[in-house]
């Protein structure tokens, strides 16, 4: 059986471990929205998907799930500011 200081030590990487890989988490949501943000404008400013998927190296279908997505949301957001 390990030592008290043994477990201490890895009861302290747990802990350094699982907060680092929450902050991981919440850098790779934060780049994700970015990015989808910057395919949204992208799409809006007439940028193909083919080229949109090269530059950001998903899938043109990737792309163009992320545009659906994106402009559904916008619509809503119009609809509810316009109280329909």
């Amino acid at each position: 059986m390990p030592q008290a200081p043994a477990i201490e030590a890895l009861e302290e990487r747990l802990r350094r471990l699982g907060a680092a890989a929450e902050a991981a988490q919440a850098a790779w949501e934060d780049a994700r929205e970015a990015r989808d943000a910057a395919i949204e404008q992208a799409d809006l400013e007439g940028i193909k998907p083919q080229r949109i998927a090269e530059l950001v190296g998903l899938s043109r279908s990737a792309v163009r799930n992320v545009i659906r997505d994106r402009t559904a949301a916008r619509q809503e957001r119009i609809r509810r500011a316009a109280g329909l």
